[in-house]
């Protein structure tokens, strides 16, 4: 009949004291080795000893010397150690490869997936897990080691600034352009398309000089995908220069105003178990490299 392994019966801080006792041959030298007394050291391998009901060690004034059975516990003792730490570290070595990088799909798909392939090169053993989250709430801390996103943060000791961009209202080439931009009377005509982070009151006051409203308005939650549909003539919206500048640079979208509102920040945010490994941090340290030499620009 097989018997269920219970660390209850045989407590692991009294096999550790027992294996670095018999490999150091002291008990003081295995007290200090764990960093507890020396008293603590040899009430453990007594209450081992009580547990088996043999005795492991001869006390011989200061010293001790392993019994028959001491000899033959060691070597049981001593794999069962080895094996525990072996698959430890296995499994240390393996999540501490693996960098878990969630971004917003803007800053991510624009800015940073282009230029991933220099992090690859130069950090060879460094596995990347990517994923695109469209607000920072959208997963919780445990599932993520770097996060890149727009907006504050949850963690001022945890984040670092990255770049500084910038919003505009944006329209397919047939709708508004600088010929004819957009005024505040078109916001009774044209649906407006919004981003759920991004300050639209803000963008209107700082245009227009007053608060208005618009007609109608249509919600996203992807930046991506608000401006494939404004590109298809759905109507104007507010982004970031960083989510537009390719369908700017193509000719698929134009700037319908010229005011741009200058208060958007984009910010890289290790957490807890990224900070455990050197590779989550050396990944934020090339988010900051790589910030200062491509930072936005109009």
């Amino acid at each position: 009949m097989s018997q269920t392994l219970s660390f209850t019966q045989f407590p692991l801080h009294e096999l550790l004291a027992f294996e670095s006792a018999a490999r150091n041959g002291s008990f003081l030298k295995a007290a200090d080795e764990l960093s507890v007394t020396q008293s603590a050291v040899s009430h453990r391998v007594i209450n081992l000893e009580k547990r088996l009901g043999v005795t492991l060690f001869v006390r011989r004034g200061r010293g001790i010397a392993l019994t028959e059975d001491g000899e033959r516990y060691l070597e049981g003792v001593s794999g069962a150690l080895t094996a525990l730490w072996a698959a430890g570290e296995e499994l240390r070595m393996a999540e501490h490869s693996v960098v878990r990088v969630a971004f917003a799909p803007s800053v991510g798909i624009v800015w940073l997936l282009p230029r991933l392939p220099e992090f690859m090169k130069t950090n060879p053993a460094v596995q990347l897990d990517v994923a695109t989250v469209a607000t920072p709430e959208e997963v919780s801390r445990g599932e993520w080691d770097v996060l890149v996103h727009f907006g504050a943060g949850s963690d001022d000791s945890r984040r670092v600034h990255l770049l500084t961009d910038e919003a505009m209202v944006v329209a397919s080439p047939g709708l508004f352009n600088e010929q004819r931009p957009l005024v505040v009377e078109d916001l009774a005509t044209t649906p407006v398309l919004r981003h759920t982070l991004l300050n639209w009151p803000g963008w209107v006051s700082g245009a227009f000089g007053k608060k208005a409203e618009a007609t109608r308005y249509m919600y996203f939650d992807d930046s991506i995908t608000m401006l494939e549909a404004v590109a298809s003539g759905a109507g104007i919206a507010l982004t970031t220069r960083v989510a537009a500048s390719p369908y700017l640079k193509s000719g698929a979208l134009v700037q319908a105003h010229p005011f741009v509102l200058k208060d958007n920040d984009y910010y890289a945010e290790i957490s807890e178990a990224g900070e455990l490994k050197p590779a989550s941090r050396s990944f934020i340290d090339w988010l900051k490299r790589i910030a200062e030499a491509h930072p936005i620009s109009g």
